[in-house]
C-alpha cells in the first residue's frame, strides 16, 4: 500500500501543477451552494443561483480573483491579447443571427442553446465558425493562427 504513495503524490503535484485544484474548489463551492440554496427553495431554483453568476459565494470570489490574476499574468497585462470568451447578454443578441445561434427557455427557467465555436481575425470578423462539437483540437488551432495573421484595426492613438 505505501508503494503507491509516491505515486500520489506524484498525480497530485501534477494536478497542482496544472491548476487542475482550482476546478475541483470550485465544484466544491458550488455543491456547497446548491444545497444552501436548496434550503430556500427547490433545487432548480437553487441550481439557477448557482450558475447564474449573480450569487456566488466567498470560495466562488476566491477562486475567481486567482483565476483573474493567472489571467492578467498570462495576458502580460495586455487585455487584447487571443483570449476564449463568453460574450455578454447585448453582444450575443447582435451575433446570434448571423452565427444562427439558437436560444430557448425551458420551463422552469433553464436555458437551451446550440453550440458554436467561433474564431474572430484581428479586426473582428467572423474568421470560422464552428458548429457542434464535431470539430477537432488541431482544426481550431489552425484556424487561430489563421485568423492571428490577419492585422488588427489600427487604433486612434496609431493613425
Amino acid at each position: 500500500m505505501f508503494y503507491r504513495l509516491p505515486r500520489l503524490a506524484i498525480v497530485a503535484a501534477l494536478a497542482c501543477s496544472l491548476g487542475l485544484h482550482w476546478g475541483f474548489l470550485q465544484s466544491m463551492a458550488r455543491v456547497g451552494m446548491v444545497v444552501n440554496y436548496s434550503q430556500g427553495g427547490t433545487v432548480g431554483d437553487a441550481l439557477a443561483k448557482t450558475f447564474d453568476g449573480k450569487h456566488p459565494c466567498a470560495l466562488c470570489k476566491a477562486i475567481a480573483a486567482v483565476l483573474a490574476s493567472y489571467a492578467n499574468f498570462y495576458r502580460a497585462g495586455n487585455a487584447d491579447r487571443w483570449l476564449f470568451a463568453a460574450a455578454p447578454t447585448n453582444v450575443l443578441a447582435e451575433l446570434a443571427p448571423r452565427l444562427d445561434l439558437m436560444v430557448s427557455r425551458e420551463a422552469g427557467g433553464s436555458t437551451s442553446h446550440n453550440l458554436r465555436t467561433v474564431v474572430l481575425d484581428g479586426q473582428g470578423r467572423i474568421r470560422r465558425q464552428f458548429d457542434g462539437n464535431q470539430w477537432t483540437a488541431e482544426e481550431l488551432a489552425r484556424e487561430v493562427v489563421r485568423a492571428s495573421a490577419v492585422a488588427e484595426k489600427p487604433t486612434r492613438q496609431t493613425q
